[in-house]
Formats: structure tokens, C-alpha cells, sequence
């Protein structure tokens, strides 16, 4: 009788990583390409589905994609990445996930998969042709795409002009600030503005 086989004991950096993205595996190719990255291989050196699924069930995680795992949080599970959207560089992979999945996943989902801010995906789903217009943005994100503080973005928006509409509940109570996608893009293309974020951010 052959003996059984050791179980691969993986990192805790692993197990997280695969604890918090497996459920946003939608496709055969999205698990391969997690297995890829993570290093979970089968005999061969090749990246493994069913040692992806595996660990994944686990650690609780192999579920229902869309309710059992929670919601998608993704400010809550990981910093907010500041990058500038024209210096961004994406993969060849990053480009046939992101026309294969575009218009059928958030962008928040698409942009925590990558790795990238979700300013830079549009920017790139746009460079390939890709459309999904975004009318608003939550105002905390902005700011922290801007490198400002909620006060200091506040302070700039309301000297150039942008559109912060608030979003009240039936009691009439606060609940979210958006800012419009249309003020922010004109803000943005004019003449220095670029350049000066971009100086404030080195600061």
C-alpha cells in the first residue's frame, strides 16, 4: 500500500491571497492564472487548478462567488493604489482579462484582480476600445487617487468647479458624496493640472 501523500504546506501570505481572490475566479484561465502567480504547481511545474481548489476549500473559501464569500469590499481589504492612469503598465494578460471581462464585472472587481487603481483600468479599457461609462465617483476615493485629504480635495473642488452631488437616505440623512465623472475629466485635461498633481504627490 503506497503511502499517503503530504499535504503542501503553503505561506500565510498564500493563504490569504487565495482566501480573499479565489471567489473572484469566474474562468478556468482566472484560476490558472492565480495558481501561476501564487506558485501552487502541480508535479510537472505547471499551475494547478485542483491544488488552487483545494486549499481554497480549505480555507473556506471555494463558495458561491457572488453571495456565500461576502460582499466585495475592496477598500476595506486592501490599501487604495495611486497610480497616474498614462503611465500604468498592463500585461498582455492583463488585456485579454480585461477585454474578456469588461462591461461583465465591476470595476472595482476587475482593478483588485489586476492590481491596478480602477482610474487606471478605465484609462486602459478605453486605450482598447472598451466602453462603460462612469457617471460618479465616491468622494473618498478621489481624493485618495488625488493624494488629498477629504478637506484639502473639498477645499480644490469647490475652487475649480467640480460637481459633488450628496446622496441623502429616505430620513434625509448623509450618506455618500459622488463626484461627477464629467467636472473630474474636464478638471483633469486642463492645462498644467497633470503636472501639478503630479508635483504635489512627490511633496
Amino acid at each position: 500500500m503506497a503511502p499517503p501523500k503530504k499535504r503542501t504546506r503553503y505561506s500565510p501570505y498564500v493563504k490569504e491571497q487565495v482566501r480573499q481572490r479565489y471567489r473572484f475566479c469566474r474562468t478556468t484561465a482566472d484560476k490558472e492564472a492565480l495558481a501561476a502567480e501564487l506558485e501552487i504547481l502541480d508535479d510537472d511545474g505547471r499551475p494547478s487548478v485542483a491544488k488552487l481548489y483545494n486549499l481554497a476549500s480549505r480555507l473556506g473559501a471555494a463558495g458561491s462567488d457572488e453571495g456565500a464569500a461576502g460582499e466585495f469590499q475592496p477598500g476595506h481589504e486592501r490599501p487604495v493604489i495611486v497610480e497616474h492612469p498614462d503611465e500604468t503598465e498592463f500585461s498582455r494578460r492583463d488585456d485579454e482579462y480585461l477585454r474578456n471581462e469588461f462591461g461583465r464585472r465591476e470595476i472595482d472587481v476587475i482593478a483588485y484582480h489586476l492590481h491596478h487603481s480602477e482610474p487606471a483600468v478605465l484609462y486602459r479599457a478605453r486605450h482598447l476600445g472598451l466602453r462603460k461609462p462612469v457617471k460618479h465617483w465616491r468622494i473618498e476615493k478621489v481624493a485618495a487617487w488625488l493624494s488629498m485629504d477629504l478637506d484639502e480635495f473639498k477645499r480644490t473642488a469647490g475652487k475649480v468647479g467640480l460637481d459633488i452631488h450628496p446622496l441623502h437616505n429616505l430620513e434625509g440623512k448623509l450618506m455618500l458624496e459622488v463626484v461627477s465623472t464629467s467636472s473630474l475629466g474636464r478638471w483633469i485635461k486642463s492645462k498644467g493640472v497633470l503636472a501639478q498633481l503630479r508635483e504635489q504627490r512627490r511633496r
